[in-house]
C-alpha cells in the first residue's frame, strides 16, 4: 500500500513537471531559439496570436488558444499591431513599406504570399515597440509552429499558418 502511494505520488510530481515545462516551453523556446528575452517573446508570440485571433473565427482561435498554455498572457504583453493594409496603391497602405515591397504584396493579392506580406506589415510595428527588428518575425514564426507540432497540436498550428499566410 505505501508503494503504491509512493508511486502515485511519483507519476502526479512528473505530470506537475511537464505542465510546468509546457506553459513556460514556448518562451523559453524562444530565447534560446532565437535570442531575445523573455519580454520580447512573450510580446512578440502575444502579437502573433493576436493577429491570429483577428483572422480567425471565435471557434477557430478557441482551438489555438487551447493549445497554448497561458495564451492570455501571451495577448495581454502584445503591443498594438499595425492597422491592415487597404490596397497597395493608397498611401496609407504605402507608409512605412518599400516601393519593392507594395509591388510584391500588389502582384500576390489574395495569394498566400500576399497574406504573409500582409501578416508582416500588421506585426512589424508591435516587433519594433518590443525593440526587435521585423525580420525576427520570420525567426519566431517556425519556432512557434514547431512548438505547437511538438505538443502535439498540429491542427493549432496548421490554423495558425493558414491564418496568417505562412
Amino acid at each position: 500500500m505505501t508503494r503504491r502511494i509512493s508511486m502515485l505520488a511519483a507519476v502526479f510530481a512528473c505530470v506537475a513537471l511537464a505542465q510546468a515545462a509546457v506553459a513556460g516551453g514556448l518562451t523559453d523556446l524562444l530565447m534560446s531559439q532565437v535570442g531575445v528575452t523573455q519580454p520580447q517573446a512573450v510580446g512578440g508570440s502575444g502579437a502573433i496570436f493576436k493577429l491570429a485571433q483577428a483572422q480567425m473565427t471565435k471557434g477557430k482561435f478557441g482551438l489555438l488558444k487551447a493549445a497554448i498554455p497561458g495564451m492570455d498572457k501571451y495577448l495581454a504583453a502584445a503591443p498594438r499591431l499595425g492597422a491592415p493594409p487597404t490596397t497597395p496603391s493608397t498611401p496609407a497602405a504605402t507608409e512605412g513599406m518599400s516601393e519593392l515591397a507594395n509591388q510584391a504584396l500588389q502582384m500576390a493579392g489574395g495569394t498566400q504570399l500576399g497574406g504573409k506580406l500582409q501578416a508582416l506589415q500588421q506585426l512589424a510595428p508591435a516587433f519594433e515597440k518590443l525593440g526587435l527588428k521585423p525580420k525576427m518575425i520570420t525567426k519566431f514564426m517556425p519556432v512557434v509552429v514547431n512548438y505547437l507540432q511538438g505538443s502535439g497540436s498540429s491542427g493549432a498550428a496548421s490554423l495558425l499558418t493558414s491564418a496568417l499566410g505562412f
